[in-house]
């Protein structure tokens, strides 16, 4: 096999040893990028390796290494098309071995830090160790820097953010976990951009387990592609003319006078088409029954109306649908009293109907709150709807008839409830708490 660098990529890994604070740029197998094609695949390759190197250590090294020890390797990887014309060409990837599942963590992001990641002239950043003091990472095409938190409360992720591109400049992309990720949640996230979650599979406790604060990257490397000409917008035999078109004439995608669900509404969009099938998830999944007048106050028509919400359409790096909504939640006189990003499909689903919950400014501030400490929204909507549907059980159950651990559970729920009512499903009153105490792992909450 030919060993021409694939183009696309910047042929290079950039490794970090935390213990150390040492790092070095290691070139990438050429055949391993053939073969292991964009973010995930290469990701779960590179983890899948470096953990194996652990045999002198371990019989099993990626059965016995524990998620949140030092020998866990915490991956972030692109693809060829990352920083391309390629439109929707934003998202990167996360690997690690999972604290909530034990198995392979695997997630992915949009936003803009995994293009800017690429601009430094790497297709991948591993981070190996655990820092002997709360660290930032500053990676350019120079290389890292460790450099000293800036003095502000890591519990935030807005006020992480804004401290470090005040330090850095605005150009700079922030990657960041808040308290969730901070007291080690097993649903907690690893956020960019603010609002953009690497969410799933408890990625933020990992993070955090290193004793990293956040990692700030700035680069202008361009990638090199095979065939430039190609990817001209305005060529219209090439690959990116057509899949512009395509986006133009799709359904969720054509643009928002032409009412495609995403330009227009949002990936709250979805809400309505899903319960129209009979998908939309309600009750844990006890059944998919919603009343229309209450389902009518959370769909996307009602967040791109709402009078209280102000909604702003973004996107991602090169991304012509526009599917993300900056938010800002208005009081007396229309003065914003919150912002932020979101809510997306998934938090409205999980977070609301999943809940029994049809309270869009509800679900916003709730949704504000999971960016806020780093917790995914999918993960904590699944988490309290399992908690919501074993709470109605046990209660039914009298209390000479209930095991040790379902006595333990309504010990532990008592004190919550006396401050928020009952952890059940459509109790608005409890959702607010129960995302605060997750994220501290507080009372019920841990």
């Amino acid at each position: 096999m030919s060993e021409i660098l694939p183009k696309g990529y910047m042929g290079a890994l950039l490794e970090v040893d935390l213990t150390t604070e040492s790092f070095q740029k290691i070139s990438l197998n050429k055949n391993l990028l053939r073969l292991f094609f964009g973010g995930r695949g290469l990701g779960t390759a590179l983890l899948t390796e470096k953990l194996l190197r652990l045999k002198t250590q371990y019989t099993n090294p990626i059965g016995e290494i524990k998620p949140l020890c030092p020998d866990n390797v915490l991956l972030f990887t692109t693809s060829p098309l990352n920083g391309t014309s390629v439109p929707t060409c934003a998202r990167f990837h996360a690997s690690f071995k999972s604290p909530l599942t034990g198995g392979i963590g695997s997630t992915s992001s949009g936003g803009k830090w995994g293009v800017e990641l690429k601009r430094t002239g790497h297709d991948a950043l591993m981070i190996t160790g655990r820092s002997s003091r709360p660290v930032v990472l500053f990676i350019t095409e120079a290389g890292v820097r460790f450099d000293t938190p800036p003095s502000t409360d890591a519990n935030n992720i807005e006020s992480i953010t804004d401290a470090l591109k005040e330090r850095y400049g605005n150009k700079v992309k922030i990657m960041t976990v808040g308290a969730a990720g901070r007291n080690l949640s097993p649903i907690s996230a690893i956020l960019n951009d603010r609002g953009r979650s690497l969410g799933r599979g408890g990625g933020g406790a990992v993070f955090a387990s290193k004793n990293l604060f956040a990692v700030a990257v700035s680069g202008s490397l361009p990638a090199e592609t095979a065939y430039p000409e190609m990817l001209k917008p305005k060529n219209i035999s090439g690959s990116v003319f057509k899949a512009l078109a395509k986006l133009r004439l799709g359904k969720l995608t054509k643009p928002p006078e032409q009412f495609g669900i995403l330009p227009s509404m949002g990936t709250n969009g979805l809400m309505g088409m899903l319960a129209q099938y009979d998908e939309l998830i309600h009750k844990n999944f006890k059944d998919n029954l919603h009343d229309p007048d209450d389902l009518a106050g959370i769909i996307g028509e009602a967040l791109a109306s709402h009078p209280t919400i102000k909604v702003k359409r973004r996107s991602c790096f090169n991304c012509p649908i526009g599917c993300t909504r900056q938010t800002k939640i208005l009081g007396k006189k229309y003065t914003p009293i919150a912002s932020g990003e979101g809510p997306e499909f998934e938090t409205v689903a999980m977070l609301g109907a999943n809940l029994d919950i049809y309270d869009l400014e509800l679900i916003t501030k709730a949704s504000y709150l999971c960016n806020h400490f780093g917790l995914d929204t999918i993960s904590l909507g699944s988490s309290l709807a399992a908690l919501m549907e074993i709470y109605g059980i046990v209660k039914a159950i009298p209390s000479s008839q209930r095991t040790p651990e379902e006595n333990l559970l309504m010990e532990e729920t008592a004190e919550f409830t006396r401050e928020n009512g009952e952890p059940v499903f459509g109790n608005k009153k409890s959702l607010i708490p129960l995302v605060q105490n997750t994220a501290h792992n507080k009372g019920i909450g841990k």
